[in-house]
This record gives structure tokens, sequence and C-alpha cells, in this order.
């Protein structure tokens, strides 16, 4: 079941599924909050939606940081938090998302480094682009099996490491407006 609720002008989209361990219990799967206009934090308490697989609320204006709850959601498969107002820290909750392909963290204020463990999950995308982050590249930069990656307009710096070369499903890869200092690997290419 797909419901759809309207409220002065805010649009909340969820799908409604069976439980994966249970055929009898409905759950939430689905939060999409796009363009919602929605203002505010998001609260501790959707770490309780453990069966929440796609959570959407790009082009809002939540702000503040994300729930340390988030990590309850073992289920996450996307998430998107593009275009909002959060701040603090690359979210290390992030990599305790064991089923998460799709990441958009991009037009927000996070700050910081960013764990080199995030190029070793099986992500598929990662927009992390227009926001403070500030980091050499680790070595293990090619390790990811993203095929599109952006970190434009941060700032980043450094030199490009020559693990970018054991890339084999990357088609696209943003890096412009950072600090970095160096060439393609030689690696790429051939």
């Amino acid at each position: 079941m797909e419901v759809y609720y309207i409220k002065q002008r805010q649009l909340l989209y969820y799908r409604d599924e069976f439980a994966l361990d249970n055929k009898r219990i409905r759950t939430v799967a689905g939060i999409d909050l796009n363009h919602g206009d929605v203002v505010g934090c998001l609260p501790e308490e959707l770490g309780l939606l453990t069966d929440l697989a796609l959570f959407h609320i790009n082009s809002s204006r939540f702000c503040g940081t994300v729930p340390h709850k988030f990590i309850k959601l073992k289920l996450m498969f996307e998430l998107d938090l593009s275009n909002n107002w959060f701040t603090g820290k690359f979210l290390e909750v992030i990599l305790k998302l064991p089923l998460l392909k799709f990441l958009d963290l991009r037009f927000n204020e996070f700050e910081g480094t960013i764990p080199k463990e995030l190029f070793d999950k099986d992500l598929d995308v990662i927009f992390i682009n227009h926001n403070r982050f500030r980091f050499n590249l680790p070595d293990n930069f090619g390790n990811s099996p993203v095929s599109v990656i952006v970190l434009a307009n941060n700032k980043f710096h450094g030199y490009m490491p020559a693990s970018l070369g054991n890339t084999t499903g990357l088609e696209e890869i943003i890096l412009m407006n950072n600090g970095f200092r160096s060439c393609l690997p030689e690696q790429i290419g051939g």
C-alpha cells in the first residue's frame, strides 16, 4: 500500500510493506519528503523504523545533525539528505548501514574529514559535493565499486591516489573546485 499525506503544502509519501521477518506485520519501508518545504531537525525516533529502506528528504529545510539512531536502519538502501542545512562531521552511521547503495549528502554544511572506510563500502553512488569536507583522498579511494562519485566544491587536497586506476565500474567522477595538486595517476587509461 502506498500512502500520501498532504497537509499545509507538506507531502509525506511512504510505502507500507510487509516486514521481512514476519509477513503478517506491515511496516514503513520508505519515506519521501523531497521538496516538502519541511523545517526542523530529524527526530531520534526515526531510528525505530528498522525496516526503512529508502529515506529521501532532499530540497527541504532540515537542519542540525542526523540522529545517531540511524545506525539501527540496517535495511537502508538509499539515503538522500541533499540540499538541506545539515551540519556536523561526516555521518559515521553511514559506515554501519550494510545494504546502503545510494548516498547523497550534497549541498549541506557537513565538514571535517571523510573516513577512508567509506571507499571500502559497496556503494554504487556517492554524492558529497558542495559541503566543507577537507582531507587528502586516502590510498584506498580506488577500492570503491561506485559507478558515480561527485566530490566537487569541497576542500579536498593532496594527490590523486594511484588506486584510482583500480576502479572497474566507475563511469563518472567529478572533482572540480578542490585543492588537488596532481594529475590523474598514470594507472588510469591505457
